[in-house]
């Protein structure tokens, strides 16, 4: 946070000019000279007294430009004594002078030491406040490039990360490193502080290698500048101590560097310097982590009371030491004391309550000021852990309305991150935390005594869960809902989703830049991207500050009421079973028409096991052909453990329609091939197992909320064309120049399914070389109600938005597509209409992400505004997918709901097939499809007499043509 070289630019000039204006001000120049080394050299209030008599002869010549320079530096100087009050009220008068101007770099200054205060003081969103008005002053007026602007990205990085918000603190450093490299180049000791400053970031989201090649490469430079023994070393070998400390096999290491690099400080700073609070904390840290208790408490009250002594009680290092001696109790068994220390973590972040309110007062947190609410959120979560562990240790301790009043709490407090906290990233972290705040709001209902207000109770905990289901696809929907009907002007809409396109294209290049580790390229491109975000983050305070009926509508989270599913989803014969589960407990949350119930199921590890095992019996058809009877059994004794675990208990006999809400691993599943009768009574014979699929219709949704707002959405502009848009790719590996396409074998399946849709439906078709992303892009999607895609797709589990569909290569040259279209570029796409089917490989599976459920193509289509979808969960056979298909438009033509149409079809296809062909029954054939989201019926139009006629007509002149020249060219081989 040093500004020295800008101001002695800064005065240097002023000097220069008016000591030959006016020789007076020759002693005002070696005053400020005095100061600035005086200042160097940490003698802060020798420095101040320099500065101020050099601030009195500037005022005198009425230099203002010189005198405010000095000012400015005499608050720096207060801020450097921890003289905080003082910096503050100096800075303050200084903005009130008739002489400052406004957006001058003058004035950049003053608000950096404004913003450093409040730093210090722990108060994070003012301190933001005005570093980035600091910010875009000197953006303005010395470029984004300039050295005084990276040490602004700096101090912005370190208040989110002391707030939590880690993502975006990890963008603010890199930029700063960045910065400082092109301006001081690569051994700077500023770097240092930048490196070290990203170790919590990196190992606060678990990515400890990262950790520590940023400590390491702080060290290479503390040892090229500094002798050995400097307090620089000691601070990069604590950094990289504390990270060995939690990771396995490494923790003596980190020990070892921790307590040789405190002996170092301790003995250069003292024992009661400030910065010593940070270092007493890390022993405690260390101790508690090798179960040396009692010494991790010393270290621990050591911190403590220099903390109270010297920053107040108010502070975010209070907090820290709190945790950590609640991290000791719960080594020790206190679950009572485990308690008291989250309670007092939870009351160092809250400035308007006193330390001495009891455990069970339970603060406001509507609008009350907090230091860091993401800490706050973790310490409620330890002191949420520590009542849970306490009560089942001791069930007579447990005050039901106490408990409940926690548990609300916390949801006001979640609710508030929410509205707060615009990093998706690290709102998926609150989302998941509301998550497991349900789960405990369920075993809170299992304590109660279930003949009272029970009905009640459970409609909130199914609302509950639903709220944090897919929350950020909520969030993306509600956005773009929001820009609609909030007053937002047409070209600021189209501006933003520009933008947003933009920011995902480059966030995808600098994936692919690291994974080939183009090292040129990934900071042209972290360049690139943190400015495209520093735009994004600008043009949301534009709409927030001139279109404030956007943001109201955008962060509006109201739980869906059990009511609206009931009367909006829900018939006699329809049930909706939404699931959570963690390793020990599944949660099964059901709503009928009539009545609600929540559902706790005690799991082992043979859960977890037996979905790895039915996972690979549904998809792994070589087993089933090598070796049938062994995995006949285990596919037909897993698909009966889960519908017995699942389902059995909780379908009424009257019920024929399924809405299912997985989680987590059981969004990889189809639930119609579970068996509703157990292997011992059912035929060896696949075609003739009792699968679910015969009872049922089975859709899917990503939560409760998201079917319902769908629905809506249809209602208020449906899409009745009934007409079908559909593309049949063609691969030819011989020729294909990308190591990737060369991969890809052609689909022959695919063009006779697309071929028969164009013979039997209204639409536009697409068939081999005109099935080309130049010919995907310009649709006008609110032409068709169906968009049928039958091609590969590629799935990157590591990273999932960069898996494509595979569309035919442009063999002409002219297109500038790369005809891969790829998930963040569906994200950012808006596609109206009604449905779309994905008959590609893997469009369903992904990878899971916390709260969001599985990442797949499939969810991307959802976020461009797509209400229904027919996909896959694994790779799908050519020759069963075209007569599924084929039998689905047909059945969709009916007037069928897309459910009954897809069930139909498959259905259709299990009986057709012959016993001697059994194997072709094997639900790999045809369970893959699953049908997602909106289930209204769209009756697809049929080709009129005439237009079968007349593609009869094309045929057969096509036959004609081909039998004549056959016969000529037979004749001329003759002749000769």
């Amino acid at each position: 946070m040093n500004i020295l070289p800008l101001f002695c630019f800064l005065l240097g000039f002023f000097l220069q000019n008016t000591s030959q204006a006016n020789p007076d001000t020759t002693t005002a120049n070696q005053f400020a000279q005095l100061a600035q080394q005086q200042q160097q050299s940490g003698q802060f209030m020798m420095s101040n007294q320099n500065f101020e008599k050099a601030a009195v002869i500037f005022e005198q010549a009425a230099l203002w430009n010189s005198y405010i320079n000095c000012q400015n530096q005499m608050a720096r100087n207060y801020w450097k004594m921890h003289k905080l009050d003082s910096s503050l009220a100096l800075s303050t008068a200084i903005e009130k002078h008739s002489n400052l101007v406004p957006q001058s770099l003058e004035h950049a200054e003053l608000l950096s030491n404004i913003g450093v205060v409040y730093d210090m003081q722990s108060d994070y969103n003012t301190a933001l406040k005005y570093f980035h008005q600091c910010l875009d002053i000197r953006k303005k007026k010395l470029g984004e490039d300039h050295f005084e602007t990276g040490k602004i990205y700096y101090n912005i990085g370190v208040c989110y990360s002391l707030q939590r918000n880690m993502n975006t603190a990890i963008e603010y450093f890199e930029n700063t490193v960045r910065n400082f490299k092109k301006n001081l180049g690569s051994n700077h000791p500023y770097l240092i502080t930048v490196y070290l400053g990203m170790r919590d970031p990196y190992s606060d989201l678990g990515r400890k290698e990262e950790a520590i090649k940023t400590s390491k490469e702080a060290l290479v430079i503390a040892k090229k500048v500094y002798p050995s023994g400097h307090l620089k070393i000691a601070t990069v070998m604590n950094s990289i101590g504390l990270t060995y400390l939690f990771m396995k096999g490494k923790e003596e290491k980190g020990k070892k560097l921790i307590e040789e690099a405190f002996q170092i400080q301790l003995k250069k700073y003292g024992a009661n310097n400030p910065k010593m609070i940070r270092l007493y904390t890390n022993m405690g840290k260390m101790y508690t982590q090798s179960k040396h208790y009692s010494l991790a408490k010393e270290y621990l009250f050591k911190g403590l009371d220099l903390a109270q002594k010297t920053v107040g009680k108010k502070h975010i290092r209070n907090y820290y030491i709190y945790q950590v001696l609640a991290d000791v109790t719960k080594g020790l068994n206190q679950d009572s004391m485990t308690v008291f220390y989250g309670h007092r973590a939870m009351l160092a972040l809250l400035p308007a309550y006193s330390d001495n309110i009891p455990l069970d007062s339970i603060p406001e947190f509507t609008t009350t000021p907090i230091i860091a609410p993401m800490l706050l959120a973790s310490a409620y979560a330890t002191k949420t852990f520590s009542i849970d562990k306490m009560i089942a240790n001791n069930p007579s301790a447990f005050n039901k309305q106490l408990y409940q009043k926690h548990l609300r709490a916390s949801d006001l407090l979640l609710a508030r991150l929410r509205q707060d906290i615009h990093n998706l990233d690290d709102l998926n972290d609150i989302f998941y935390q509301g998550y497991k705040n349900t789960l405990r709001k369920v075993m809170f209902y299992r304590k109660l005594d279930p003949e009272k207000e029970q009905t009640n109770l459970l409609e909130e905990l199914i609302e509950d869960a639903d709220q944090n289901k897919s929350a950020l696809l909520k969030l993306a929907l509600k956005s773009n809902n929001a820009l609609k009907f909030g007053g937002v002007p047409d070209r600021l809409i189209n501006a933003k989703i520009e933008l947003k396109k933009t920011i995902s294209k480059v966030e995808q290049q600098l994936f692919r830049a690291k994974e080939i580790a183009d090292s040129t390229k990934e900071q042209e491109l972290s360049t690139k991207l943190f400015q495209l975000k520093q735009k994004q983050e600008g043009f949301n305070t534009v709409l927030k500050k001139e279109h404030p009926q956007y943001f109201q509508l955008q962060h509006k989270n109201t739980p869906t009421k059990v009511q609206e599913i009931q009367e909006q989803l829900l018939d006699d014969s329809t049930m909706l079973i939404e699931y959570m589960y963690t390793k020990g407990f599944l949660y099964v949350f059901c709503v009928g028409k009539h009545k609600v119930d929540v559902d706790v199921v005690k799991i082992d590890p043979t859960f977890h096991k037996n979905l790895d095992d039915f996972r690979f019996a549904l998809t792994n058809i070589q087993a089933a052909k090598k070796t049938p009877t062994k995995a006949h059994a285990a596919f037909s004794d897993n698909a009966y453990y889960f519908y017995e675990i699942l389902l059995k208990k909780y379908i009424d006999p009257t019920i024929k329609n399924l809405i299912l809400i997985p989680d987590k691993q059981l969004n990889r599943l189809p639930f119609e091939a579970f068996l509703y009768e157990s292997n011992s009574v059912q035929s060896k014979q696949y075609k003739d197992l009792k699968y679910l699929i015969n009872k049922y219709n089975i859709r899917y949704a990503y939560s409760a909320g998201l079917l319902i707002n769908t629905q809506q959405k249809q209602a208020q502009s449906p899409n009745h064309s009934n007409k079908i848009a559909a593309f049949a790719a063609s691969y030819n590996p011989a020729t294909a120049v990308d190591p990737l396409r060369a991969q890809l074998l052609d689909l022959p399946g695919a063009r006779k399914e697309v071929l028969a849709l164009q013979e039997q439906f209204e639409g536009a078709f697409f068939l081999g070389q005109e099935a080309t992303e130049a010919n995907f892009n310009p649709i006008d999607f609110k032409q068709f109600s169906v968009v049928h895609l039958a091609m590969h797709s590629i799935m990157d589990k590591k990273n999932p938005m960069n898996s494509c569909m595979a569309f035919t290569k442009d063999s002409t040259g002219k297109s500038k597509e790369d005809d891969w279209v790829y998930a963040y570029e569906l994200t950012n796409m808006k596609i109206a209409t009604n449905l779309v089917v994905l008959s590609a490989c893997e469009t369903g599976d992904g990878q899971h992400q916390k709260v969001e459920g599985i990442m797949s193509i499939g969810r991307s289509f959802m976020y461009a505004g797509v209400p229904s979808l027919i996909m896959t969960l694994w790779q799908v056979n050519d020759f069963s997918t075209a007569k599924i298909m084929g039998t689905f438009y047909k059945e969709l033509a009916k007037g069928k709901s897309k459910s009954a149409a897809l069930r139909s079809a498959k259905l259709d296809y299990i009986r057709k097939l012959k016993k001697e062909k059994d194997l072709l029954t094997h639900p790999y054939f045809w369970a893959a499809f699953i049908n997602l989201g909106d289930d209204s019926n769209i009756p697809v139009v049929p080709l009129s007499t005439f237009s079968k006629w007349w593609y009869g007509l094309i045929g057969l002149v096509f036959l004609v043509f081909f039998l004549v020249r056959r016969f000529f060219l037979t004749s001329t081989k003759k002749h000769e």
